[in-house]
């Protein structure tokens, strides 16, 4: 994205966009808070950070949602296991992600929520109710 911003401002930005604090990101580009704090109120620094924090968002989420096999292929093995914390952690993911994701990009291939809805099915019914039994007779 072209702008008129300055390196230091652009950096501020980038470290605002993955989650650091005003004074976090001032420390890092070495600037008093209160001039981040004007940068924060000019229109390109507030569109380059916009920009910034959707790419950020759309990246986590692809992200999110490539873990969603290997969570599927995770839940198929812990089914005879009890790693009661990594099954949390699956079923977490995939509820998660139950609805479909659309990527803005359009060579990504995407996947039907028909599909996704089959897949949680097959894997609810093989081990929904067995997984929750399991996973409450061994905690402690």
């Amino acid at each position: 994205m072209q702008t008129n911003l300055n390196a230091k401002q652009k950096i501020a930005a980038q470290n605002l966009a993955i989650g650091c604090t005003g004074r976090q990101a001032s420390q890092i580009v070495k600037v008093n808070p209160a001039t981040l704090s004007a940068w924060r109120q000019l229109p390109q620094f507030q569109t380059y950070l916009s920009h910034l924090i959707i790419q950020t968002e759309r990246n986590s989420i692809e992200t999110l949602y490539g873990l969603r096999y290997r969570a599927i292929e995770k839940l198929g093995e812990l089914l005879d296991a009890n790693p009661a914390l990594a099954l949390r952690a699956a079923i977490a993911i995939l509820q998660t992600t139950q609805q479909q994701y659309i990527p803005k990009n359009p060579t990504m291939p995407s996947v039907d929520q028909a599909t996704w809805q089959e897949m949680l099915k097959v894997i609810e019914t093989v081990g929904g109710n067995e997984i929750k039994d399991k996973e409450i007779q061994n905690e402690p």
